[in-house]
């Protein structure tokens, strides 16, 4: 057995809106990620939901980060985690199986004016 440790993905830390729901369900709920990487995400949450929920996730990228009109990163996966804080308030950490980079006009998503160039 290799005892060689797989290095962890870095991580981003850097608030912006997302929204998210259990994969074949209609609504959308909405929170704010705390970190990203490229293999998962940790976000604040009203709704929290089940570990080993497949889910669908779409985190607005602001003009800054992507260098033209608003984008929006719709990525599926699970849910891996549920973090309630002692402010009863929640996060989930869901993995990133795949996503992709589309762009966006819903102002549900587009990210806070202080991200704006």
């Amino acid at each position: 057995m290799s005892t060689d440790l797989v290095p962890r993905a870095e991580r981003f830390v850097v608030e912006l809106p997302v929204r998210y729901r259990a994969v074949g369900e209609p609504g959308w709920s909405y929170g704010l990620t705390r970190n990203i990487s490229t293999t998962g995400l940790l976000f604040n949450v009203l709704k929290p939901l089940d570990v080993d929920t497949p889910v669908e996730i779409e985190v607005a990228v602001p003009r800054p980060f992507v260098g033209h009109d608003h984008a929006r990163l719709t990525c599926t996966g699970h849910i891996v985690r549920g973090i309630r804080e002692l402010d009863d308030s929640s996060s989930l950490a869901a993995t990133i199986a795949s996503y992709r980079l589309l762009p966006t006009d819903d102002p549900l998503l587009v990210a806070h004016e202080s991200y704006e160039s």
